[in-house]
């Protein structure tokens, strides 16, 4: 009789769960025994089930991947390491792979690509969600994503508990004995992932801007580092989209786009498809536009589609950061190159060396900065742009040109100092900088000052370029002068030429103005 009732009447387990009860106790009083093995087997299943009709039950083997990226292009070298990871897995146990990178550069076109490969290793299914990290939302909390991803691997809604702690014990449960890819994409920190690492032989791939380091150190993730694309394969992002033929007609053209979106797959993409929607249009007219320099982020830009417009991408880091750091990121996009150093980051922010090395890595650690070397970083082209775009919006212009005279100081007197050290004379007669965060290097050799000469040569040049274009005239023509003897001894006569124009420009504006001097 119980089971037939179970039968007839699903989505109506409390009603089987109250004749089951009423059959067991009259058996118990009335004949001293327990329900029939098939009865309590019935029971059992109503426990199980899902309060749910049959037909709306989802299937048991998840497949939940996005369709793979058409035409995907290039990542070979990345995609080869990350085969190389899961091939060397340990005691049958695949690794945490978490795929990390600024915004725009790749990371779930390339997640979702390799997952698509390596599914079938992965027979009880593939699970994805979108923690939401970074975006115009609030990221997922753990929690809730526990209860989306134990429904998705087929626990039943009434058997999902309440906490985190429980949720994420039950995850592990289910998935003890199972081959699962769990995709968990734009994932905001370790915290919000680590609840959802279930172990055993599922496989946890997480992509995310954060470096996620502390998922490396206490779980063992493997960090693969999304760069810029390569520029061969860049451009065949870009003939992928406008046709081979096309780029091959303007090979120089297409080179100087590829520059000019600084390798980012979200910048190559966007610029390809604007020029995919004018073919007959020259390339070069897409470069001429770019090459606007601060006005190249209204070129790329996509109103009608936030996740396909840089300046919105690039919005969701910068919001996440903290005031402190915000700031320190505004500053550092009025550098006149991508390339600063820690002294000259500085006299920008006007911090000690600890916490400028604080400030600068909680931005390499979202990606916002890169750290090329001891006390080196670089800014990706677009996000300096960005960052210059920000410091306009946001600080009065007061404060960036106290800001910009600290770093021009800097510059100034260390180049000072470089060029007394390689030829024994001081040709100008600096005051000693009057804030107390403008440090300049010294030089204990000629070969340390020339050296540090070479590597900062286009640097220095940005840096002459700026004072002469925003009237900072005595810097504009010292910088040129001191810097004449360096680019003699290499033979840079174009740096020269280029150097001596602004400062004659520096000079005539200077003189105009009042005493030349």
């Amino acid at each position: 009789m119980g089971t037939a009732d179970h039968r007839a009447a699903p989505g109506r387990p409390a009603e089987a769960l109250e004749k089951y009860q009423a059959i067991r106790t009259r058996l118990v009083e009335e004949f001293g025994a327990d329900p029939s093995a098939e009865l309590q087997r019935a029971h059992t299943q109503v426990l199980t089930a899902e309060d749910v009709p049959e037909w709306d039950r989802g299937p048991t083997t998840p497949r939940q991947l996005p369709p793979d990226v058409a035409g995907f292009t290039g990542r070979a070298g990345e995609l080869a390491e990350l085969d190389r990871v899961l091939a060397a897995e340990r005691d049958c146990q695949p690794p945490i792979a978490a795929v990390h990178g600024p915004g725009g550069i790749g990371k779930t076109a390339l997640a979702v690509h390799w997952a698509h490969r390596v599914s079938p290793r992965f027979p009880d299914g593939q699970v994805y969600l979108d923690m939401r990290g970074y975006g115009p939302g609030e990221p997922v909390d753990p929690t809730v994503a526990l209860d989306v991803v134990l429904r998705a691997v087929g626990v039943p809604p009434t058997r999902v508990p309440p906490g985190k702690e429980e949720r994420s014990a039950l995850l592990r449960t289910r998935l003890a004995e199972r081959r699962t890819l769990l995709l968990l994409d734009n994932v905001r920190d370790a915290d919000q992932a680590r609840p959802l690492l279930p172990g055993g032989g599922n496989l946890v791939l997480i992509t995310g801007r954060s470096e996620l380091r502390g998922l490396a150190v206490r779980d063992g993730a493997f960090r693969c580092a999304l760069g810029e694309l390569p520029s061969d394969e860049s451009t065949s992002l870009i003939a992928a989209t406008i046709g081979t033929t096309r780029a091959g007609a303007e090979p120089a053209a297409v080179a100087e786009l590829v520059a000019l979106c600084g390798r980012l797959p979200l910048a190559l993409v966007v610029a390809a498809q604007r020029a995919a929607r004018y073919p007959d249009a020259p390339i070069a007219e897409l470069v001429t536009e770019l090459r606007a320099g601060w006005d190249r982020l209204n070129v790329l830009s996509d109103p009608t589609d936030l996740a396909a417009d840089p300046r919105a991408v690039f919005s969701w880091s910068y919001r996440a950061l903290s005031a402190e750091a915000a700031q320190a990121f505004r500053y550092l996009g009025l550098h006149p190159g991508p390339e600063i150093s820690l002294p000259v980051a500085m006299a920008l922010l006007r911090t000690t060396a600890g916490t400028t090395r604080r400030l600068l890595d909680s931005l390499v650690s979202v990606h916002l900065l890169e750290h090329d070397q001891r006390n080196r970083y670089r800014f990706h082209d677009l996000l300096r742009v960005y960052a210059a775009e920000r410091a306009a919006e946001e600080d009065p212009k007061t404060e960036r040109d106290a800001a910009m005279g600290r770093m021009l100081d800097w510059y100034l007197h260390t180049l000072h100092r470089a060029r007394v050290a390689v030829f024994a004379e001081a040709p100008l007669e600096l005051a000693q900088p009057e804030d107390e965060f403008v440090r300049p290097l010294d030089f204990a050799t000629m070969a340390e000052a020339t050296a540090w000469y070479d590597t900062l040569r286009a640097t220095l040049l940005a840096v002459v370029e700026y004072a002469a274009e925003h009237r900072h005239d005595r810097h504009g023509w010292q910088l040129a002068f001191l810097l004449r003897h360096f680019q003699e001894i290499r033979r840079h006569g174009d740096d020269e030429l280029r150097c001596a124009e602004w400062a004659l420009g520096c000079a005539k504006t200077r003189c105009a103005s009042g005493p030349c001097t």
